[in-house]
This record gives structure tokens, C-alpha cells and sequence, in this order.
């Protein structure tokens, strides 16, 4: 992409990467003659600095834009480019969201070089249509990986009306291997949080499930279901897949005892909305937002809506970037 994009839109730097769509944090980038030293700072610029053009703001509009024309034709006027860009030797940039059908897969960011020409209008005109295919590409790319690897991320558990094991895949097997010895503290035995889980299927309607974080660190997502037919008369399948960020983002909310309005609140900043789009959202007044806001804030020990998210990057984020994890269909890291 970054090739063929290079022969309309010429830049001599580039960064490329996915994005969470359940809360547009990036979760792997591609980096083309950027020093990576320079990606915490562009981080601290992101979500800790008052600056223009920023990631969110893209994703919520749909469209491209050139650092100079966002700070009104003044580079320096722009944190980033004072402190970050212009010491590093480049110039212009220009950003865009890759968003299809409302929905954020990744962002591009073209760099120029110090004393070379802006972007132009026109160019960035040119990214904003190519920027749908890219999302498209980007999606796709993660739904193909994800059939090559046979959807190995999920584990299931089937037990007998009374609980005992009749089965188990080889990646539930895997995902119990990753368990602590307090959490399991006997391998010649079911898990007690699996049979919970399955205990509570059996002695009430609907479903039952739980979420826990492996030692590896992985949020897991556990239910129960009970299997249907002739063949399989009231069996219960356990399964066990990764968490989806969203309820991972749930789980942190309840350990800091959000309530569910203030979950909600929480959820509609990580997407970039205002306090005025939020409260609409929400059928609320703006200043009832605003205090749902300042509970947050007192609650999380953060003191505004860019270090929450800098928060959620730096402690779920980045560890797994670091890693070298790939990332799943749903623009989450998957398991291995």
C-alpha cells in the first residue's frame, strides 16, 4: 500500500497501522524510514497534549488532513511539529482514518521532509479515497489470517449433564496451561471458575459466563451453552476465547467501581465524542455528562480524557505490540 501510495503522493516517511475499532487505539503499525524512538512521543502527543489533527478526530469525520492546513497554515503553532517533527527533520504531515462503513481498522500518517513543499489539497483529497480500500484491505487481511489459522484462539470444554469432562480441543488445553496455580490449583481436575460456570447454566435458565486474566496476562471470556439434538442430550459446552476489548474495557471499569451510566460515559470518550456529542447520546444533559466525567476522572486517578486512554494504550495496549502478537479478526490481539 505504502509503495503504490508513494507514486501519487510522494513523502519520505510513513506510519501504517491497525486500529482497535471498540476504542481506536492503534494495536500494530508498520513504520517506513520513522525512528522508532520517536513513537512514545508521538504517543504523549496523542493523548497527553493540547495539539490538531488528532487520530480520533479523523476516525469521528472520515476524511484526510494535512498538519499545516489543521494549524491554520502555521506548523508552528502545533505541539507536535515544534517539539517532535522539526527536531527530527521533517516537515509536513498528513493523517488519515481508515474507516468502511463507519467503522475504524487503521490510520496513515505521510511525512515530509523540513523544507519541502506541504501537502496539497488535492493530495489529501487523494487519500481520502483511497482510504476505504486500505480499510477494506486491512480487514480483510485480519479475516484471512484468522481462516489460515483454523480460529485456533477459541477452546471449548464439554461436560455431562452432572459435570463431568467428556471432552476437550486442543486449544482449551492451551488456554488452561496459561492458568495460575491459584486459579487451578489442581491440573488432575476441572478449573473451579469452568465448573462454576457450567453449575450456573444447569441451575438457571439463559447463559452463564465469566471473565479472568490468565498469568500470561490475556483476558479470557468463559461461557456456557447447552448442545442440542438427539446425540447430545443436555451436554454443556464450556468455551473459553480471548475477550473482546470492550469487555475487557468492562472488567477495568467494574474493578474502579464505575457505575453504568459512568461505563457508558467512559466508552463514548474512548470513540472521540464531546461532551455535547456524549451527552446527546446519551438523552443527558451536558452538565450531567461533565459530572459523570469528573466521577471518572476521581475514580480512575486520571485528570483528563487524553491519560484515560493513554492509560488503557500503555497497560493493554502496548505490552502486546511489544510482544510481537498478532492481531485478530475483530482488530484485537489474538492469543498467540
Amino acid at each position: 500500500m505504502l509503495r503504490r501510495l508513494r507514486r501519487r503522493i510522494p513523502f519520505e516517511a510513513a506510519w501504517f497501522a491497525m486500529a482497535d475499532p471498540a476504542t481506536l487505539l492503534f494495536t500494530d503499525a508498520v513504520r517506513f524510514e520513522m525512528p522508532p524512538e520517536l513513537t512514545p512521543r508521538f504517543v504523549e502527543d496523542e493523548f497527553l497534549r493540547e495539539d490538531v489533527n488528532k487520530w480520533v478526530e479523523l476516525a469521528n469525520a472520515g476524511t484526510s488532513n494535512s498538519l499545516h492546513v489543521a494549524a491554520g497554515g502555521d506548523l508552528h503553532t502545533s505541539y507536535r511539529y515544534r517539539e517532535i517533527l522539526e527536531p527530527a527533520g521533517f516537515g509536513d504531515e498528513l493523517r488519515a482514518a481508515l474507516v468502511v462503513s463507519g467503522i475504524c481498522w487503521g490510520f496513515i500518517c505521510l511525512h515530509r521532509g523540513r523544507g519541502d513543499s506541504v501537502f496539497t489539497v488535492q493530495e489529501a483529497q487523494a487519500l481520502t479515497r483511497e482510504a476505504p480500500g486500505m480499510a477494506i484491505a486491512l480487514r480483510e487481511s485480519l479475516l484471512a489470517e484468522a481462516v489460515e489459522a483454523g480460529g485456533d484462539e477459541v477452546g471449548v470444554i464439554t461436560l455431562a449433564p452432572d459435570l463431568t469432562l467428556l471432552g476437550m480441543s486442543p486449544q482449551a488445553e492451551r488456554w488452561l496451561a496459561e492458568l495460575s496455580d491459584e486459579m487451578w490449583p489442581s491440573t488432575h481436575e476441572l478449573p473451579p471458575f469452568v465448573l462454576a460456570v457450567a453449575g450456573r447454566l444447569v441451575s438457571a435458565s439463559g447463559s452463564a459466563h465469566a471473565r479472568l486474566r490468565t498469568a500470561a496476562g490475556t483476558w479470557l471470556k468463559v461461557s456456557a451453552t447447552r448442545l442440542s439434538g438427539n446425540a447430545v442430550p443436555a451436554q454443556v459446552a464450556v468455551v473459553l476465547a480471548p475477550a473482546r476489548p470492550i469487555e475487557v474495557a468492562d472488567v477495568l471499569m467494574s474493578a474502579y467501581s464505575l457505575t453504568q451510566r459512568e461505563r457508558g460515559v467512559t466508552s463514548l470518550l474512548l470513540r472521540g465524542y464531546t461532551t455535547k456529542e456524549g451527552a446527546a447520546e446519551l438523552g443527558i444533559a451536558a452538565l450531567t455528562f461533565q459530572q459523570h466525567l469528573k466521577s471518572i476522572f476521581e475514580k480512575t486517578g486520571v485528570h483528563s480524557r487524553g491519560e484515560l486512554a493513554a492509560e488503557l494504550l500503555a497497560g493493554h495496549y502496548q505490552p502486546r505490540m511489544r510482544e510481537g502478537r498478532r492481531v485478530g479478526p475483530s482488530g484485537w490481539f489474538a492469543s498467540i
